[in-house]
Order: C-alpha cells, then structure tokens, then sequence
C-alpha cells in the first residue's frame, strides 16, 4: 500500500509531498531463552516512490514540481517512518 506524508527538506523551510511504501517490519517476540526461541524484530523497509513540491505560479494556478531528495534526506525520511510506527503498521489489506 502507498502512503502519503509531508516532510520538511534539509533547508528547514520547503515542504515535500512524499509517497511511499512500507514492507516488512515485525515486533520482537518478546520470548528469552535460546534463540530459536527469541526473535528480536526487525525495522521496516522504506521505499520512496515519488516526492513532489507543490506549487502556485504568477497567475494562481497550482502546480507540482518534482523533486529528488538528497541521500542524508532520504535517510532521514526514512528514520522518521520507522520511529512512527503508526505509519508502518499493517493493514487489512496486506498482500502475504
């Protein structure tokens, strides 16, 4: 599933449009004991499929620019997901 977020470039004042797809990602078990026993969880992967930059020209008229994020803001993006994990949970409608 695509999710849409807005974040806030490197620059600390332009906002980007981000959509992207969250796969994977499990809780530790929560178990001790040995380690087939105990699974330690694992962070979701972040895939950016698309960020744009939303725009209104001289004359009003709204428009997107499309824009690449630098690698340490894509890093970043990437680590604000993961700390959220109510933006990564699963769905109903997950594919297995």
């Amino acid at each position: 599933m695509i999710r849409n977020r807005y974040f806030l470039r490197d620059d600390r004042e332009t906002e980007v449009c981000i959509d992207y797809t969250v796969r994977g990602g499990s809780e530790p078990s929560g178990m001790y004991g040995p380690p087939e026993h105990y699974d330690p969880g694992s962070p979701p992967e972040v895939e950016i499929d698309d960020a744009w930059i939303e725009r209104i020209d001289s004359d009003g008229v709204a428009y997107t620019e499309s824009v690449i994020l630098t690698d340490r803001e894509a890093e970043r993006f990437e680590l604000e997901v993961i700390e959220d994990p109510a933006t990564w949970e699963p769905d109903d409608d997950r594919d297995y």
